[in-house]
C-alpha cells in the first residue's frame, strides 16, 4: 500500500491531520488559527520494499510568519513545525503482512526548519521529535502504542520546475495509516525532489510516492489527530 502526505492547494487552508495515536481515542484538535499566513512549507513522502517488509515515511515541515498560541517561535518572531512519521510492515514468506511498528511525532515552536519561500529553491530540517511507538496488527491497525521514543529526522528538499500560482484542494484520507490530510490553500507551489534519513533509515529520490513539494501559501488552520493525540 502506498501511503503518502498529500498536498494539494486551495482557496484559503491547509488542515493537515497526522493519525499515529492510541486507538479508540477522542478526535483532538492540536493546532488550529484562522487568518494564518503566509505560510512556507515542504513536504515529502518515501516507500522503500525489500522481500520482507515495506517501510513508508513522510515528513511535513513549516513556517508560520505569525505566531500561533503556544508555538511562539525565537523572540516572538515567525514559527516553525513539523510533523513525521515512520511505518513498517513486516510480510511473510507470501509476500502478506503479519505485522508492524510505527513511530510518529510532531514538534511546534523553533525546529530548525529553512526555505526559500520566496523561489521554492531549496528547504531543510535537521531534528528530534518526541515520538509516539505503536505496534501494528495485520491490518496495520494499532494494538499498543507507548509515548517516550525520539525520532531523529534531517530531510533536503530541491525544487523542480516551474513556480505555479492558484488554487488547490484535496482530500485525503488514509486508512489503514498514519495521515489524514485536507489540504486547501491559495499562493505558490512547486514540485520537488527530496532525500531524508529518518530513524536511522535513508530514503532517497528513488523512494518517492506521492506529492513531494514546497509552498508559500495562505493559512494553515488546523492539525488534528482523529483518534486521539499522544
Amino acid at each position: 500500500m502506498k501511503r503518502k502526505i498529500a498536498l494539494l492547494v486551495g482557496i484559503v487552508v491547509v488542515a493537515l491531520a497526522f493519525v499515529g495515536a492510541a486507538a479508540g481515542a477522542a478526535p483532538q484538535v492540536i493546532w488550529l488559527g484562522n487568518n494564518l499566513g503566509p505560510i512556507a512549507f515542504a513536504e515529502a513522502s518515501w516507500e522503500t520494499r525489500t522481500a520482507t517488509s515495506i517501510t513508508d515515511a513522510g515528513v511535513l515541515a513549516a513556517t508560520t510568519h505569525r505566531d500561533l498560541p503556544g508555538t511562539t517561535g525565537p523572540g516572538g518572531g515567525a514559527a516553525t513545525h513539523i510533523s513525521v512519521d515512520l511505518r513498517t510492515m513486516y510480510l511473510d514468506g507470501s509476500g502478506q503482512p503479519v505485522g508492524g511498528v510505527d513511530v510518529s511525532g510532531n514538534a511546534n515552536g523553533d525546529v530548525p526548519f529553512t526555505i526559500d519561500a520566496l523561489n521554492l529553491t531549496t528547504a531543510s530540517v535537521d531534528t528530534a521529535v518526541s515520538a509516539t511507538t505503536c505496534i501494528l496488527d495485520a491490518a496495520g491497525n494499532p494494538t499498543t502504542c507507548v509515548d517516550g521514543a525520539t525520532l531523529n529526522v534531517a530531510v533536503s528538499w530541491t525544487g523542480q520546475g516551474e513556480i505555479s500560482r492558484g488554487s488547490f484542494y484535496e482530500d485525503h484520507f488514509r486508512d489503514p495509516g498514519s495521515f489524514v490530510v485536507i489540504d486547501r490553500s491559495s499562493g505558490t507551489f512547486r514540485q520537488a525532489s527530496a532525500t531524508a534519513t529518518i530513524g536511522g533509515q535513508t530514503f532517497n529520490t528513488s523512494n518517492e510516492v506521492g506529492p513531494v513539494d514546497m509552498g508559500n501559501n495562505v493559512n494553515m488552520t488546523v492539525l488534528i489527530c482523529p483518534h486521539g493525540c499522544s
